[in-house]
């Protein structure tokens, strides 16, 4: 029966969440009287999924955190994929961003497993983009939307390419770009024969594309669909967003002082089931309402809800940043404090504040600084030795050591090497101390000149302490004393509670650094072409106003090299499309050769056309350029006997030099002069360079 009811609530569309939310709760009733951990955990996911889309995010988040200790112990990628995924959705909702973006790419290392069966990377794009979205990086945002939709295709996953194309086209209304709209909701009706139980979102969009051409009785149709398919599911959150478009649809049409009622309701609704994203957008409506309605009073009410409210999301961003140290750290530490002393009390407490501090650093480099010099700040010491465990390569690297008063990074060690006391504690995962350094002895370990001939330690007490996280060994680091017996019981004590803050504190520092490495790998896989190599119109969009305004700025000369690929559809037609592609990578690789000693920026503008920007190029150099490109097409004697220039695969070029900038210079303009003299080089018969100057 168990498994029954997961799979009707994983696979069967027809019924509704209410059903579903119903079944499982039931189920869960007789939750001990399941003995499968695996089931257990899956019946909670899923319970967990249904109390999101009902808004009940408290007990979404508890459940939800009960099946990851569950599954933490399987080895089921997927469903730990899953839970994963609904956790960060719900600090998402909550607005606790920086931990959202840590579930999502906690999730994104699993997708990298080899036994994931589960398309799930388009879905985790697709949710950091809503983050960056929620955070106001609209940019970046619709960036990382455009590549999970391109994932979710290549995935084929139906239902991740209906949501990622709701959401590009929810941005793409909101900024008043309307051009790929339409194609996008083409996108989500396709979706739909396969994907019936998320029509409501497909009827908000329309209604709000409807609204903004002011086809107002359509728009409202739209919203009365998508009201009655939510009612149906009970999905609050759906009611929720459909109201507040209802006040945004009543404003539009003159009705004030209804649109405000709704939208009073609409902020107590967001507040109730913890919508954030509408809450302060329907503050900021309340406001606009108050002002339009002249009723002050209460706009001050609203302006005081919106401060309070923003306070409240700069607040959630710091207590993420500090999250995992206080939620694993605070038990252990008032277990400690209540088993020692009133001195270590003092002392802990000490620690404890430190760790706040460090905490908050999330640059890898500037905490193991940051580190050493607290460190410093409460136990004497002659020398302190930081590094990481490289399990992959069986290396501790990144080694930082403190010695004269300056902080250094020294050599790597293999951790197999047994004159190493860092590599010993690591192999061991135990803590070493000894107040003589001198009579050192240990298993498993050689006398320091076997291995490191040459080098003398000058240190007679040492204690090594493993960094542990999540039970695994991320680390290690030590404190040394030129004396004997240099550290008494309370230090010993202090140390070993800070080690499991220091742990934490290294280990969401290298988190940070894993995410901002993915988010630029992801921010450059969005600005090329993956045909051609080259910068896409993405790219293009980001680099044109960064090279006008430098222009500007230097009041210098600007030129635009385009080159289409004449009779292109012909030989498409005659040779197929996957020839036509490798056309298009011989000649990506011909301007790319040619061009990017003198500029970097060089795009495929179109199907069949390349763009090169060439900011202070004076006439002679782009002229010579425009010309070794058109002859590099030349020398590749690609045939096209039908159509073709002398039987062979050609290129038009136009070139337009601005000599001097002027305020009227902007993108439009660079490209519409680029495009006039690419027209005068087909009109005169092709496979030419023709320049004119602005």
């Amino acid at each position: 029966m168990c498994n029954r009811i997961n799979n009707e609530v994983e696979n069967e569309d027809r019924i509704t969440h209410k059903v579903k939310l119903n079944s499982l709760s039931c189920l869960l009733q007789d939750l001990d009287q399941i003995t499968d951990d695996y089931l257990k955990a899956r019946t909670l996911a899923n319970y967990a999924l249904e109390l999101l889309f009902a808004g009940n995010i408290n007990l979404a988040h508890d459940t939800a955190i009960k099946a990851i200790n569950l599954a933490h112990n399987l080895e089921d990628q997927d469903l730990n994929l899953k839970i994963i995924n609904i956790l960060g959705n719900v600090h998402n909702q909550l607005g606790r961003f920086a931990l959202a973006l840590d579930y999502y790419h906690q999730g994104l290392r699993l997708t990298e497993h080899k036994d994931q069966k589960i398309n799930y990377r388009s879905t985790l794009i697709n949710n950091i983009a809503t983050v960056y979205n929620s955070m106001g990086m609209k940019d970046k945002a619709i960036y990382y939307y455009k590549e999970a939709f391109e994932l979710a295709r290549k995935e084929f996953n139906i239902k991740s390419q209906y949501l990622v194309a709701y959401n590009i086209i929810d941005q793409s209304l909101d900024q008043k770009q309307l051009e790929e709209v339409s194609w996008y909701l083409e996108m989500m009706a396709e979706c739909l024969k396969s994907q019936k139980n998320l029509e409501g979102l497909y009827h908000i969009v329309r209604s709000k594309y409807l609204r903004i051409q002011e086809h107002y009785t359509e728009a409202e149709k739209e919203l009365n669909r998508a009201e009655a398919l939510f009612e149906a599911e009970q999905d609050a959150a759906g009611l929720n967003d459909v109201s507040y478009e209802r006040v945004k649809q009543l404003s539009r049409t003159g009705r004030l002082a209804e649109a405000f009622e709704l939208c009073q309701k609409v902020v107590e609704n967001s507040e109730k089931i913890e919508d954030h994203e509408i809450l302060r957008e329907a503050l900021k409506t309340c406001c606009h309402l108050t002002e339009e309605l002249k009723l002050y009073d209460i706009g001050f009410e609203n302006y005081r809800k919106l401060v309070h409210y923003d306070e409240k999301m700069m607040r959630n961003l710091y207590e993420a940043s500090i999250y995992q140290l206080t939620e694993k750290t605070e038990i252990e530490l008032n277990e400690k404090i209540r088993a020692n002393n009133e001195k270590l009390f003092e002392n802990m407490r000490f620690i404890h504040e430190v760790s706040k501090d460090i905490s908050k650093e999330q640059d890898y480099e500037a905490l193991i600084k940051l580190i050493i010099q607290k460190l410093k700040s409460f136990v004497a010491c002659d020398a302190i030795v930081i590094g990481l465990h490289d399990k992959e390569n069986a290396l501790i690297t990144r080694r930082t050591m403190y010695h004269a008063g300056e902080i250094t990074l020294t050599y790597d060690i293999n951790v197999s090497n047994k004159s190493s006391l860092a590599a010993w504690t690591i192999r061991n995962g135990k803590e070493i101390y000894t107040g003589l350094n001198t009579q050192l002895k240990l298993d498993d370990f050689e006398a320091l000149d076997v291995n490191f001939p040459g080098i003398t330690v000058p240190y007679e007490t040492v204690f090594y302490v493993p960094l542990i996280n999540d039970n695994a060994v991320i680390g290690v680091f030590s404190l040394q004393k030129y004396e004997q017996n240099g550290f008494d019981h309370y230090e010993l004590e202090m140390i070993r509670v800070f080690s499991s803050y220091i742990s934490i504190a290294i280990t969401n520092a290298l988190k940070s650094e894993q995410m901002k490495s993915l988010n630029k790998t992801l921010e450059q896989i969005s600005r090329r072409d993956g045909l051609s190599g080259l910068l896409n119109r993405n790219a293009l969009n980001e680099d044109v106003k960064k090279i006008l305004n430098t222009i500007r700025t230097e009041q210098s000369e600007i030129a635009t090299i385009l080159c289409d690929i004449d009779f292109f559809k012909e030989y498409n037609d005659k040779y197929g499309h996957l020839e036509g592609d490798v056309v298009i990578k011989l000649i990506s690789s011909i301007i790319f050769r040619e061009s990017s000693t003198a500029t970097p920026y060089i795009y495929r503008f179109g199907g069949d056309e390349f763009l090169v920007i060439l900011p202070n190029a004076n006439y002679e150099n782009v002229k010579g350029l425009a010309h070794q490109i058109l002859k590099g097409v030349n020398e590749l004697n690609i045939p096209h006997k039908e159509a073709g220039i002398d039987k062979r695969v050609t290129i038009s070029i136009g070139v337009a030099i601005f000599e001097h900038y002027n305020d009227d210079t902007n993108e439009d303009l660079l490209l519409k002069n680029a495009d006039i003299a690419l027209y005068g080089s087909k009109r005169v018969g092709r496979n030419q360079v023709q320049i004119i100057k602005f």
